[in-house]
């Protein structure tokens, strides 16, 4: 892959951080953050975000009225 633009790598942020782009596509945004220092340290902050988010949710669970009314809204428009 090319050389990513900021908007690129921003938009790609959170799937690079999951590990879910395709080694190229990772390989292109890691060395846009290397020379972007912006980009970069708006990666470090979400990196830390979802971190800090996941480890304060860790225990938390969805309620099951929640939970029921998301399953039924699935099924619904997946039945239309």
């Amino acid at each position: 892959m090319n050389r990513v633009a900021c908007e690129q790598a921003l938009e790609m942020l959170m799937d690079y951080l999951k590990r879910e782009l395709p080694p190229e596509v990772a390989e292109a945004v890691q060395q846009h953050l290397e020379e972007c220092k912006p980009c970069e340290q708006h990666a470090q902050f979400e990196s830390r975000f979802v971190v800090l988010v996941g480890t304060r949710l860790r225990n938390e669970r969805c309620p099951e009225t929640l939970k029921t009314r998301i399953l039924d809204s699935l099924a619904r428009e997946g039945g239309e």
